[in-house]
């Protein structure tokens, strides 16, 4: 089973380049999404809302990338 490190050491190898399509592809709408996502987790009342609104946020990064195998990844 994977640790949290394993899942930021993860992240971080594949994420970056995720964000730069996704950057290429937002639109506003897409944008104040992940914002929501953000604010939701920086006031999560606990650890679960937390993972629950980072998840939405880095699978949402994901799906503004436009690309299905990205989206698998995370």
């Amino acid at each position: 089973m994977a640790s949290p490190a394993d899942v930021l050491d993860a992240r971080l190898l594949i994420e970056p380049p995720i964000a730069g399509a996704a950057a290429l592809q937002a639109t506003a709408e897409d944008i104040a999404l992940l914002r929501s996502y953000a604010l939701q987790s920086s006031e999560a009342p606990d650890w679960q809302a937390y993972e629950q609104a980072d998840d939405a946020f880095h699978k949402g990064i994901a799906r503004i990338s436009g690309n299905p195998l990205l989206i698998a990844f995370l």
